[in-house]
């Protein structure tokens, strides 16, 4: 005899003809749970909450384009590709009998302009767009004590790939590396990035991020996105901003001084390996300011 199959939901998918680029607040959950799942968790765990997808390639890229006539050309291009490469399906004709093929790879292409394309770190309005920048727009601050330093970083474009599969994230950047896209583009860093289903990190740990969630009156869209009543260019609304630093973990040291026996490496994380916080306040009152 055997077990019923578990009930398994389909992934959200990226909202591609929605007021807002895909990328940023979805793939997302319904807010109404499906049928068969547990309502109370669903409410908890899943509601208005984005999926994100698996895998994650950032291209950093400047433009070199003589005019803003050029510059509107490489936007257009950039747009079609990313539409193209959104709404396409996998090739299942050569895929073996019994390999499961899913109907697409949840593609999201986001598009991030920077500072630098509005005016450069000397001040030069190369395409007439600084009377057009968001307000608050502009370089990371230097952190002091840190040895980075983010004008040395800033490009005109930040590229945002995101599937469920690092072939098609490395294939599409590919396009953009190349040149297959618009030469006019010069690329400066890749970064690649995965994630586990249940969120485990490097470390063996629960990274501990969250979001909002539009279940509580779409509170996730009316945080990050820019609105109507925000002093922002009109331009910029149902946009929002995108702060970028890669962050390394060292993880040799981190595995030579890391704590031999769990309890002590759940006190200097500090999170039980259950995920769950070793206290959730203080014992006494923090002489911290």
């Amino acid at each position: 005899m055997t077990s019923p199959t578990a009930f398994r939901p389909e992934k959200p998918q990226p909202r591609l003809d929605g007021p807002f680029q895909p990328g940023i607040t979805d793939p997302q959950w319904p807010i109404e749970p499906p049928a068969g799942v547990d309502a109370a968790r669903y409410e908890v765990e899943r509601a208005g909450r984005i999926n994100p997808q698996r895998f994650l390639t950032v291209v950093a890229a400047d433009v070199q384009a003589p005019d803003r006539g050029a510059l509107e050309q490489v936007l257009r291009n950039l747009t079609r590709f990313a539409r193209y490469e959104m709404a396409r399906h996998p090739v299942n004709n050569h895929v073996p009998v019994l390999e499961y093929l899913p109907p697409n790879y949840r593609v999201t292409v986001t598009v991030a302009l920077g500072a630098s394309l509005f005016a450069t770190a000397h001040g030069d309005d190369r395409f007439q767009l600084a009377a057009f920048r968001p307000h608050w727009l502009k370089t990371m601050p230097r952190v002091t004590g840190d040895a980075y330093e983010p004008a040395e970083h800033m490009t005109d474009f930040l590229f945002v790939i995101a599937s469920d599969h690092p072939y098609v994230n490395m294939a599409i950047a590919r396009s953009l590396i190349h040149g297959y896209v618009d030469k006019r583009l010069v690329i400066r860093r890749v970064e690649q990035g995965f994630s586990r289903p249940d969120k485990r990190e490097l470390l063996r740990f629960d990274d501990g991020v969250d979001n909002l969630s539009n279940a509580r009156e779409l509170e996730l869209d009316r945080h990050v996105y820019i609105q109507a009543q925000d002093e922002e260019p009109a331009w910029c609304r149902n946009g929002t901003y995108l702060a970028w630093r890669k962050i390394r973990e060292n993880l040799p040291v981190w595995e030579a001084f890391r704590p031999p026996t769990p309890a002590s490496s759940e006190q200097a994380e500090p999170r039980h390996a259950s995920d769950q916080p070793i206290e959730k306040r203080p014992r006494q009152p923090s002489r911290k300011t």
